[in-house]
């Protein structure tokens, strides 16, 4: 009965690609055609930019946090991924997300240890129109994956400028104060997770937060992160970060 129910139900409901949104079969999270070219960030990674060499251009800038990992390039069928999450949350696409983000970070073997899991907060006006927050729905999938306790540990205390609109090097203003620290960090090793690095810099505002409230270490995870190829694409993204 069970699986008569799997299949009716697929046959209203079909599974589509992770990438391309191509329907595929009930066992697949992409086809094939994205399986054999998904734009992974494999390889040796700066740990301040989470980028490969080739795709590095942060100069070793060190940062708050002490780590970034990113599971994907954003670019392909992983950019089509994030523009889709911030639309509709879909429950295959956050799984197979932060499937892929989980791998990436547990094939970081030098990576800190972990205590705990937050993700970066909206302002509540935002969060109320978008019904969501695709960093705490991509959060709450990792802690699963990585049986990690996940706890909102920051709030936005004010609604910014979108950071798409302004030049690289006024972001870090933009969020300068913006994030403040709603639990305890004191001697935490604190997993941050969002959904986008592009210049890092509300990653870094907020682990500079959790820092000065006494994490033991900050490492931030996202599942794409930009490359320098697509710094004139990043005004198509809702929030680049």
């Amino acid at each position: 009965m069970n699986a008569f129910l799997t299949r009716l139900a697929y046959a209203f409901f079909p599974r589509r690609c992770l990438y391309c949104d191509r329907v595929i079969r009930p066992d697949q999270t992409s086809c094939d055609d994205c399986c054999d070219t998904i734009p992974r960030m494999d390889g040796i990674c700066c740990p301040h930019c989470g980028r490969t060499k080739t795709d590095c251009h942060c100069r070793r800038h060190k940062r708050a946090y002490d780590r970034l990992i990113t599971a994907m390039r954003y670019e392909r069928g992983a950019k089509s991924a994030i523009l889709a999450l911030k639309k509709d949350r879909d429950a295959d696409r956050i799984h197979t997300m932060g499937q892929e983000m989980a791998a990436a970070l547990r094939a970081k073997s030098d990576a800190a240890p972990l205590d705990i899991v937050t993700f970066i907060p909206m302002c509540k006006k935002d969060e109320r129109k978008r019904g969501y927050n695709q960093s705490r729905l991509l959060a709450t999938e990792v802690a699963s994956l990585l049986d990690l306790p996940l706890k909102p540990m920051l709030k936005k205390c004010f609604e910014t400028h979108s950071q798409k609109g302004l030049p690289w090097h006024e972001r870090s203003g933009n969020v300068l104060g913006a994030f403040d620290v709603i639990a305890p960090t004191k001697g935490k090793r604190i997993l941050l997770v969002d959904d986008l690095a592009t210049t890092g810099c509300t990653l870094n505002e907020c682990a500079k937060m959790l820092k000065i409230y006494g994490a033991e270490s900050v490492t931030a995870l996202t599942f794409a992160a930009t490359v320098p190829k697509e710094k004139t694409e990043s005004n198509e993204d809702e929030n680049s970060r």
